[in-house]
């Protein structure tokens, strides 16, 4: 009998289970941290090897300072018994001194000195005892100088200049610490702006990317992201092409069909033959149209995105008067510039307008403003979960009307080239009925 897991199945691990999302890191922030943690190291190595040299340089300074005077003291070793007392009294200064005979006995100490300091065999040179560093020096008579030094005032030196020190690297060390970030920043600003400029481009700009001053070491990744941004525009190359081509190729056999069976109609009986040859008609035009939208969306998918800006007034009037069904066109007197493509914008506006006839109920009113066209109709409102899904392929409001579900997406796709944007809007404001489609178009001077 197989053991079972006794954990929940959602705590269980699951080979297909997507990893949580976690946030991905940052170079700039690992980088400062791991240089201001390599900056603190170094500092502290710093303090401590200049510790240990302060150390030294102060013993060797305080050394010298016995030495010379043990060399001072010497010539006067042997008058010691005339001169000690008033010598030594005015030479005492922190040193400690101890003068002793060619027989052996002690002549002089400082008044101030630990007689145990002394207490270590003579011989010449430097020693240690009783937290006092000794220096001893023997004349030529016999007479023996030993100076002394206390360690305290050694440790004291070397605490004074260590804390000089510290408090250096406690206001350096910050200022270390914040050009670090600075300079990181600063260094990594041409990936900002690498990742900027491809941020920035249109879903059609699929031209090569060009970062001035990038790093050496980011080139490779600038060719491979023009490498595949290369092998993505040729694949739609391919597809727009073959779309178009079969939409073309289609467009002639699709009529030829419909008006055989146009004429099937007319000359069949009344009866069922008739009706279903008419039904045949209707899906025929249906297919013809969807043949027709399918060149309109190749076209707006490809060619130029940037344009001069053109009145389109004359333009939005042409495509208005080319339907059946009544129109309203409400146009400034003004120029209405708009930076586009004179056929992108015909098609987007004879989209719009297809959509309010097929879809809507009249009046169907076209506004064109500076930086904004809107075409309004009367009908049921559509539900505002279902607004955002219209500009999808294929997708509908649930009409009944025939339609070939490309309408809107066409719309979307040169607004989207053009740097507009499309707002879709139902009930209209202050009504509880109708919908309008609206395009923004950025304000150029």
């Amino acid at each position: 009998m197989a053991a079972t897991d006794p954990r929940p199945a959602q705590d269980r691990p699951t080979p297909n289970r997507p990893a949580p999302n976690r946030p991905a890191p940052s170079l700039r922030r690992d980088l400062a941290v791991r240089l201001g943690l390599w900056m603190t190291a170094l500092w502290v190595l710093a303090l401590v090897a200049g510790w240990l040299t302060m150390r030294h340089e102060i013993d060797e300074i305080y050394d010298a300072v016995l030495k010379r005077t043990a060399d001072r003291f010497l010539p006067l070793a042997d008058s010691v018994e005339d001169h000690a007392g008033p010598i030594l009294s005015s030479e005492g200064g922190g040193l400690w001194i101890q003068i002793i005979g060619a027989d052996g006995a002690m002549r002089m100490i400082s008044t101030t000195a630990d007689p145990g300091i002394f207490a270590e065999p003579i011989r010449d040179g430097f020693s240690e005892a009783a937290d006092a560093r000794i220096f001893t020096r023997t004349s030529a008579e016999g007479t023996v100088i030993r100076v002394a030094d206390p360690m305290a005032e050694r440790r004291e030196a070397t605490l004074d200049t260590l804390s000089s020190f510290l408090i250096a690297a406690a206001l350096m060390l910050p200022v270390n610490i914040l050009a670090i970030f600075w300079l990181t920043r600063a260094r990594l600003r041409p990936v900002t702006r690498f990742a900027a400029t491809v941020a920035d481009r249109g879903a059609q700009d699929l031209d090569p990317v060009r970062t001035p001053d990038l790093p050496q070491e980011l080139l490779p990744v600038e060719a491979s992201v023009n490498r595949l941004m290369a092998r993505i525009k040729q694949a739609l190359d391919t597809e727009r092409a073959f779309s178009a081509n079969a939409a073309h190729e289609l467009r002639t056999p699709i009529a030829a069909v419909l008006a055989q069976t146009q004429r099937l109609v007319a000359e069949a009986p009344e009866g069922a033959l008739r009706d279903r040859a008419e039904a045949i008609v209707e899906e025929e035009k249906r297919l013809a149209r969807l043949a027709e939208k399918l060149l309109e969306l190749t076209r707006a998918e490809g060619g130029p995105a940037n344009h001069p800006l053109r009145d389109m007034r004359d333009i939005a009037g042409l495509v208005v008067r080319d339907f059946d069904t009544p129109v309203e066109l409400a146009a400034m007197p003004k120029p209405v510039l708009i930076a586009m493509d004179p056929d992108h914008f015909a098609i987007l506006l004879r989209n719009l307008i297809e959509n309010a006839i097929r879809h809507g109920q009249p009046p169907i009113r076209v506004s064109l403003t500076p930086g904004e066209i809107s075409v309004t109709n009367q009908g049921a409102p559509v539900p505002a979960d279902k607004l955002p899904h219209l500009t999808q392929r294929f997708e509908r409001a649930g009409s009944r009307k025939a339609g070939s579900g490309l309408g809107l997406a066409i719309v979307e796709t040169l607004v989207r080239r053009a740097g507009a944007r499309l707002q879709l809007i139902s009930p209209l404001p202050g009504q509880s009925t109708g919908f309008a489609a609206v395009i923004r178009f950025p304000i150029t001077s």
